[in-house]
């Protein structure tokens, strides 16, 4: 009997947002490949939440009591953070707890209880695929009924989201720990899916076995990029901006584009060559930016495609974190050349179209002013040809889960 898949996400899957809410797409989109879209059931943490809201407020619950209940709840996931990690007593305003939530208390138990609905449902073999490390409780729940668990998180939550102080011995304590209290949840899951080389190759070496499994753009969001190469093609334009792409909400990216603004305030940009940040909090960067320098923040999905269809290429700075890993791949697909130094490339194969340059604000600089003074598109055989090349692990990960020896047909 084929079995049926239970994504459990924390992001809804759409086509439209941000690169977590990509990767969901993607996780959703190989499930039902593998089995079928009849044997695949989707349970997003942001949607259940959004569907709540909407319930409490058309039957006119919001008030005293639903205040009150939130603030309780409120209290409880602050005694299990406590719990799961003492370090956290001492986290002061936004001091690296360092994630926000814990792997058992970030998640309501009427989640819980309508997932445990869910595969009460029917009788077929089931597998449960969760995609963050807030989902302890289902991990547990699962193993209670019988239900094999694949983890295919977005990252591990305690090394990207924070700012390491190495000085700070309480810091790096706190930080450890959260990471240990994901670890342990990645030991109970009957197997692990990595989006990052970087990532799949720690855990691996720690003796959990974990796969990688890299982000492609996957459905209409795939189709609108190639379409983006297509008019690329077509327009041929020399000297469009460079664009500095993603999101200044992010720690680690944000301080990458700062860093970048620093050294065009203080060394200033090569002739011909103008800068274009797009991407949420960009505008508050700085609070005049240079000549030459436009910082747009948040732009709607027509006028970033347009953007990057008339580009010269696009800047990832990034010198930390755990990568690029849904912008490389998406900016390939859609034709755009892409300079960038070798830390985010540790965590993917490299992009067609990617030219890394050593961390130096002179060759980068000179990488910039040749991009804007050329025209160049990545093909779709250069695309295709390394999409066809990545590792597409899911199949072996469910046959891992059921106790097959071979992958799941599709």
């Amino acid at each position: 009997m084929r079995p049926s898949i239970v994504v459990v996400s924390h992001f809804e899957a759409s086509a439209v947002g941000h690169g977590g809410m990509h990767r969901s797409l993607q996780v959703e989109s190989d499930a039902r490949k593998l089995v079928g879209d009849d044997h695949v059931t989707v349970l997003s943490l942001d949607r259940w939440r959004a569907a709540r809201q909407r319930s409490e407020a058309h039957n006119g619950h919001i008030g005293a009591g639903v205040g009150l209940s939130r603030s309780l709840r409120r209290y409880q996931v602050r005694a299990r953070q406590l719990r799961d990690n003492p370090f956290k007593v001492f986290r002061i305003g936004r001091f690296a707890t360092a994630i926000p939530f814990s792997t058992t208390a970030w998640v309501e138990e009427q989640f819980v209880a309508e997932y445990e609905r869910l595969v009460a449902a029917d009788d077929k073999p089931k597998v449960c695929v969760i995609e963050h490390a807030v989902f302890g409780a289902i991990v547990e729940l699962n193993r209670r009924l019988g239900i094999p668990t694949i983890s295919a998180f977005h990252n591990l939550e305690a090394l990207d989201v924070t700012r390491f102080d190495w000085r700070s011995r309480r810091n790096v304590l706190t930080i450890m720990t959260d990471l240990g209290n994901e670890l342990r949840l990645l030991g109970d899951c009957t197997a692990r899916l990595s989006i990052s080389k970087v990532e799949a190759g720690f855990i691996g070496g720690l003796g959990l076995d974990c796969q990688y499994y890299p982000y492609l753009p996957v459905g209409v969001l795939r189709e609108r990029l190639m379409a983006t190469r297509a008019k690329r093609e077509a327009v041929r334009t020399r000297g469009g901006p460079i664009v500095l792409l993603g999101s200044a909400g992010h720690a680690v990216t944000a301080d990458s584009m700062r860093w970048f603004l620093a050294q065009v305030l203080d060394q200033g940009l090569p002739p011909e060559v103008g800068i274009v940040a797009v991407g949420s909090d960009t505008d508050v960067l700085l609070e005049k930016p240079p000549a030459r320098v436009e910082l747009r923040g948040w732009v709607n999905q027509p006028d970033l495609d347009a953007l990057l269809m008339q580009a010269s290429a696009v800047v990832i700075p990034q010198q930390s974190g755990f990568g690029a890993l849904t912008r490389l791949p998406e900016l390939a697909c859609a034709g755009v050349p892409v300079i960038a130094f070798g830390h985010p490339v540790l965590a993917i194969n490299p992009t067609p179209g990617l030219h890394v340059v050593p961390h130096d604000w002179r060759c980068l600089s000179r990488a910039m002013q040749e991009a804007a003074a050329e025209v160049r598109t990545v093909s779709s055989d250069e695309y295709q040809d390394w999409e066809r090349a990545q590792p597409r692990p899911l199949a072996n990960a469910l046959a891992t889960a059921l106790c097959h020896d071979d992958p799941v047909p599709t």
